[in-house]
């Protein structure tokens, strides 16, 4: 069995997890600290095992514990686990060190460290703490090409892969070519669009995604006439 754990279960993420399990033959348990609230972008169940878990919030939401132990029953020998790289869950470190001792291979995965910075280069403390979680995995799915790029210069391109973020491609493949086929112009007038530039935002939003800079970024440029 194969596990893999999410502070949080994200609907969008489903489909693809779908997919994974039946690629692993019906081997994947996605451990969870619970669902989000459902916002429409899939109405498919999930093929895959669940388990529940506590994920503690501490300082503020500043840090995070992980009880990934809880949710492997003591009889059972993971295949891998995958992992979030993310350095404020304060348990990840002391979990990847005891799978090690258990020959138990960790898949990490995530951005690697701010997009602000080169993690390959950078002496910020920050990006120390990145580096380390990055060479402490046995292999580490990357978001990007470049990220790919840029761990390679820490270590092994061998044990990098690219995993673009979690999205169900295939539907939204799909659903750009209808709109290819609908035509630039008819999409405008069905949605009302009859201005020239348009803000448009992506993301949930909760404070970490900075939903408020759009707001401001939008003042700004009122403020300029544009």
């Amino acid at each position: 069995m194969i596990y893999l754990f999410q502070r949080v279960l994200m609907p969008y993420r489903i489909p693809l997890f779908n997919r994974l399990n039946r690629a692993l033959d019906g081997r994947l348990t996605v451990v969870h600290g619970g669902r989000s609230v459902p916002n429409g972008y899939t109405d498919k169940a999930p093929d895959f095992q669940e388990a529940t878990i506590h994920v503690r919030s501490l300082f503020g939401g500043r840090a995070y514990w992980v009880p990934y132990d809880s949710a492997i029953p003591h009889a059972v020998e993971p295949e891998a686990v995958i992992a979030e790289h993310n350095p404020r869950i304060i348990s990840l470190p002391g979990f990847a060190r005891k799978c090690r001792r258990r020959n138990v291979p960790v898949v990490m995965w995530g951005h690697g460290g701010s997009r602000r910075r080169d993690v390959s280069a950078s002496r910020d403390i920050r990006d120390l703490i990145h580096r380390h979680y990055i060479n402490m995995s046995d292999s580490y799915a990357c978001y990007t090409e470049g990220s790919r790029e840029r761990f390679g210069r820490l270590v092994s391109p061998a044990k990098l892969f690219v995993a673009t973020n979690t999205l169900d491609t295939d539907r939204l493949f799909a659903v750009r070519r209808e709109l290819e086929r609908e035509g630039r112009m008819n999409v405008r007038a069905r949605l009302g669009l009859t201005g020239t530039r348009y803000i448009c935002y992506i993301g949930r939003l909760i404070p970490e995604k900075n939903p408020f800079g759009v707001l401001t970024a939008l003042e700004r440029l009122r403020s300029r006439g544009v």
